[in-house]
């Protein structure tokens, strides 16, 4: 996988620190998003493993903070998060520290299996049980734009 929800999840987790989004019983529309964010479309792209434009419990929990957690032990501190974020070339260290504490969300200093439960039911605008492209664009891009990445 070249490029994991990993990034996109902790973005997504941001959305507590905006205070969440409305809930959608209908289609979601996806977002245009500028050149800046389109690092979003390709993350969402290489973690829905069955290429469906949605991903299911698994994929989600799977994939999540893959490429960031450099010693494997299923949590990402601030270091690893920041070091994959500059290697991927997706902005300034400052934009990456922002990302982390909005993904921390339990603030105990690591991205890990609480943080994905916790940001699960944020991402899942509809409540299908599943995250579809749509809701991980939208969701994203106001977290990119918050934290003001390629402003």
């Amino acid at each position: 996988m070249n490029f994991s929800l990993s990034f996109l999840a902790v973005v997504a987790f941001g959305l507590f620190a905006l205070g969440g989004a409305a809930r959608h019983s209908g289609e979601i529309r996806c977002p245009r998003l500028p050149h800046s964010h389109r690092f979003i479309k390709r993350i969402f792209t290489s973690a829905d493993a069955n290429q469906d434009g949605n991903l299911d419990d698994t994929e989600y929990h799977k994939n999540l903070f893959r490429e960031f957690d450099y010693d494997a032990d299923g949590r990402v501190t601030r270091d690893e998060f920041l070091r994959k974020f500059l290697e991927l070339d997706q902005g300034h260290e400052n934009e990456a520290s922002k990302l982390f504490a909005a993904g921390d969300v339990n603030r105990n200093g690591y991205l890990d299996d609480d943080d994905k439960t916790l940001a699960k039911y944020r991402i899942d605008l509809n409540d299908d049980g599943e995250i579809g492209e749509c809701e991980f664009q939208l969701i994203w891009t106001k977290i990119a734009d918050s934290v003001q990445i390629g402003l």
